[in-house]
């Protein structure tokens, strides 16, 4: 277990050229400030308690399911279908895997071996290394995941105060609050441009539902791409027309989402006030978040048996619902079919690579750190291999949850 075992049991082709400017440093270290494998093995025994020692993992399970649950994050879940449809469909996994292949895994790698070798977070790693000039790039990292933390938990405050909406929504009298049958809230006017022998029939419009009348459909014209205005360029013989529908759903959630949730105002300069839902669900965020790390790997361990797990299952839930919905197929095929012409663009491959050092969460140092509490004898290779797979899996998968659902929703939008 000591460094040249380490070195040999990751130097694969593909390794070596991720890690070679740093293993010749870290071998020149070596030959004036040896480590015996007897001093690290000391560390090791240590592992799991509290003085001079490192915790550790109550088991294997807990590590594989941290690394799981950093990963896999909403990346996975609107990112990846999202690029897959626009940069060619399935033609998109080429690019993917290989950067997968030659970028992702490699670096994954090394930043579980290097956690689990020298039992030291993303600072301590490189005094261990023998290059303390190097501890600024663990700082970076720390600065930059803590940037992140920042924001992801905005995320989880928007989570919360929508989840404590539609519970009061609910116990309140069962109106929810982005409801367009909210009292108070009025569906926005209509712009529609139809042509002028219809324009003032009686029956164009359903009085009842500000809805036009579908036995008029020929005769409305719609832009071939973005909304209608009053500065569009409508063809000779068009004229426009103002309804008032009584079912809005969409723009009654936008409204909601936008004024409500975010809190939106007009830019920087105007900040606006401080909300008190939005304080109260900021403040729960943060308390949630000390609940389950505030014994260390000893309480975020037992944690991620939940937050690892609970999205697989809403993921099934939401993929079976899915698939059943008309038109179900359509999206499916807009999002796997391959457009291999898309290959020779360079902004495809650009993406590819972003999206696996965005979906694994490489370079940030947190896998240093979870490796760091793990058992020093696992089998780290395997173990980013397995966690890598899921993870791109995840990916794959969730585009068979979301694409369904456009499908389903794109004749009703047209």
């Amino acid at each position: 277990h000591g460094p040249s075992s380490f070195w040999g049991q990751v130097a694969d082709p593909v390794f070596v050229v991720a890690i070679s400017p740093y293993a010749s440093m870290l071998a020149s270290r070596s030959a004036s400030t040896p480590m015996d494998s007897a001093a690290i093995d000391s560390t090791a025994n240590n592992a799991g308690s509290h003085e001079g020692g490192r915790m550790q993992y109550a088991s294997k399970v807990e590590l594989i399911l941290t690394l799981v649950g950093y990963a896999v994050g909403l990346g996975n879940v609107w990112r990846f279908p999202y690029l897959c449809y626009t940069y060619g469909g399935g033609a998109f996994l080429v690019p993917y895997l290989c950067a997968l292949a030659c970028l992702g895994l490699p670096l994954f790698v090394l930043e579980l071996g290097l956690g689990q070798m020298f039992r030291q977070g993303t600072l301590g790693v490189w005094e261990r290394m023998g290059l303390p000039r190097l501890r600024g790039v663990g700082a970076a990292a720390t600065v930059s995941t803590f940037l992140v933390s920042l924001y992801y938990n905005v995320v989880i405050t928007w989570t919360i105060y929508f989840l404590g909406r539609t519970i009061g929504g609910i116990v309140s009298g069962g109106v929810l609050p982005w409801d367009d049958q909210k009292p108070g809230f009025t569906c926005p006017m209509t712009l529609l441009a139809v042509r002028n022998d219809v324009l003032e029939d009686p029956h164009l419009i359903i009085n009842k539902t500000g809805f036009f009348n579908p036995a008029y459909s020929s005769d409305f014209w719609c832009p071939e791409s973005g909304l209608l205005t009053r500065d569009s360029p409508i063809p000779d013989g068009y004229g426009f027309i103002d309804t008032v529908p009584s079912r809005c759903p969409a723009s009654a959630a936008v409204s909601f989402w936008e004024t409500e949730a975010l809190q939106q105002s007009s830019g920087l300069d105007d900040p606006g006030g401080i909300h008190l839902g939005l304080l109260l669900s900021h403040t729960l965020a943060w308390l949630l978040v000390y609940v389950c790390i505030f014994k260390g790997v000893a309480s975020s361990g037992k944690v991620v048996y939940v937050t690892a797990t609970l999205p697989y299952l809403v993921l099934i839930i939401f993929f079976f619902r899915a698939i059943t919905l008309p038109n179900a197929l359509v999206g499916v095929k807009f999002y796997l079919e391959p457009d291999f012409a898309l290959l020779g663009n360079a902004e495809v491959w650009l993406r590819a690579v972003m999206q696996i050092f965005f979906s694994l969460g490489i370079g940030f140092g947190s896998l240093i750190a979870f490796a760091s509490y793990g058992d020093r004898r696992s089998d780290f290779a395997r173990d980013a291999i397995n966690v890598s797979m899921v993870n791109c899996g995840t990916s794959f998968f969730a585009g068979f949850v979301v694409f369904p659902v456009l499908g389903f929703l794109a004749p009703r939008l047209t």
